[in-house]
């Protein structure tokens, strides 16, 4: 399970990298690019990476697989809105 959380975080920390290579001196479609990573990397890599944590700290593999049904649509949601921000907003 150790390997497992290392490719998971391993993956995290690269789609960030992408995300801010990608997103360095555009402001006008940063919000578009982040919510484009937040809903295909951050969220789903970061509700795997929490719910295997905090199963393993709880030893109860239905505490990880309902932080995951938690954190996944919150998370997903959250790049939602700021795609939505980025198509919508104005260009100055």
């Amino acid at each position: 399970m150790l390997v497992q959380l290392v490719i998971v975080l391993f993956d995290l920390i690269v789609g960030l990298y992408i995300g801010f290579r990608l997103g360095k001196g555009k402001s006008i479609k940063r919000n578009i690019i982040w919510g484009i990573v937040t809903i295909l990397v951050i969220a789903p890599l970061l509700a795997v990476l929490v719910s295997f944590i905090i199963g393993f700290m709880l030893d109860d593999g239905w505490t990880g697989i309902a932080i995951m049904v938690i954190t996944f649509p919150l998370f997903f949601f959250i790049g939602i809105g700021r795609l939505f921000t980025g198509i919508t907003r104005k260009n100055k």
